[in-house]
């Protein structure tokens, strides 16, 4: 599940306002599915505000004419209508009726838009695209009073956000998602800080494990943190100080070839980094182990290709597409090359280059825990008893993904 913003115009007065859209996302197949369960206006309607004020308009001159009324009751009567008319709109005025002293004539109405601390009205430089935090608190809150009011059948969909929301606190795989009220704060500074390393303290490289992340959110995840990249190097002085290259592994998943099995914000992303990237000082690897599953958009605006061995022919002809057209023929190599050998052709070689890849070796303790299992070897003896069993019975529901014994 998801929140989607968009910025749009009022079809009667041409002013924005701002959308938002509760999208909940679930993977069928190779298809991602996307429900919208609720659309709220952040902003005040501009047309029903301006009803609303004209009928406020209306009835405060009727104080003054020969044949109006200034009776309370009939006042009040008039005034329960016009905001029950305009009910969206009314829950951003505050409407003061006075009266005489015995309460029996009602003198003068005024009223005020209320503009929420921190809210778009409060401070105009914010737009959809400014990331700002905010609690879900006053997020419920919101909801809850917009449904103020609403006949069943409208107030369900209103229901079903509270709900949804609700069941996301709940639930412990989203807490690093979904924080209490009281731990919000403005990290966003200390986030990119520790993303990006900087100051580096000669470890330049961040790795973003997302292998625990709910499958259900990794999707935007994803997204977020490709937005989030690209725009602070957008938004960052120039000379660039603080060049980046975003690898994505398993880029298939992310940015797939084809648009029914995609979730496009991630998509969207990381095709505007391919395109955009370089001028801002970000550089994107894709990495696949199935490269003809890859957008070809994304793939044509990389200037150099690292390929490894490559058996599938569907595969060799997607790169081969993507090579110039005097080098095409090294594609036939790509069967026969041997563990650790790729071929180099683009901008990162002068020529095209047939390689072996070749780093110094790492003491196991170091190493990454992504080596093949030996299938074979551990065959040949038992090697678990029901121990094992039983700490991966913990861990699994602990969510720990500790190596074992460590």
């Amino acid at each position: 599940m998801f929140i989607r913003r968009t910025q749009t115009r009022n079809r009667i007065s041409g002013e924005p306002y701002v959308t938002y859209r509760l999208v909940h996302s679930a993977r069928v197949g190779n298809a991602i599915k996307q429900t919208t369960l609720l659309s709220l206006d952040r902003a005040i309607d501009t047309a029903k505000a301006s009803g609303l004020e004209a009928a406020l308009t209306k009835l405060q001159a009727s104080l003054t004419k020969p044949r109006g009324t200034q009776d309370v009751a009939t006042i009040m009567q008039r005034l329960g209508r016009a905001k029950q008319r305009f009910a969206r709109a009314a829950q951003h005025f505050d409407i003061t009726v006075a009266t005489d002293p015995e309460g029996k004539r009602v003198t003068a109405i005024t009223w005020v838009k209320r503009i929420k601390p921190g809210s778009a009205a409060a401070h105009p430089g914010i737009t959809v695209d400014t990331p700002v935090p905010y609690k879900f608190g006053d997020l419920l809150a919101s909801v809850e009073a917009q449904a103020n009011g609403l006949t069943a059948s409208k107030k369900e969909s209103h229901d079903k956000i509270i709900a949804k929301v609700k069941a996301m606190q709940a639930d412990k795989r989203f807490a690093f998602l979904v924080r209490p009220d009281a731990d919000v704060a403005d990290g966003l500074a200390a986030t990119i800080r520790q993303y990006l390393r900087i100051p580096t303290d000669n470890k330049p490289i961040s790795i973003i494990d997302l292998s625990g992340v709910p499958s259900d959110v990794v999707d935007v995840v994803v997204s977020v943190l490709c937005r989030m990249i690209f725009d602070f190097a957008v938004w960052s002085p120039r000379p660039v100080k603080v060049p980046i290259l975003l690898v994505c592994e398993e880029a298939h998943r992310y940015a797939p070839r084809s648009d029914a099995a995609a979730f496009q914000p991630t998509k969207q992303a990381l095709a505007r980094i391919a395109k955009e990237g370089r001028k801002y000082g970000v550089a994107l690897g894709l990495v696949s182990q199935r490269p003809s599953e890859l957008a070809e958009t994304i793939l044509s605006q990389c200037n150099t290709i690292i390929a490894l061995r490559m058996s599938n022919e569907q595969d060799q002809n997607f790169v081969q597409r993507a090579l110039p057209d005097a080098v095409r023929s090294l594609v036939d190599v790509l069967p026969t090359l041997r563990a650790q050998e790729a071929l180099i052709v683009g901008e990162g070689t002068a020529v095209p280059v047939r390689v072996r890849v070749r780093f110094s070796d790492l003491t196991e303790d170091r190493r990454p825990h992504s080596a093949d299992v030996p299938f074979a070897a551990l065959w040949k003896e038992d090697t678990a008893d029901a121990d094992y069993v039983v700490d991966i019975v913990r861990r699994w529901r602990q969510q720990e993904r500790s190596v074992v014994g460590k």
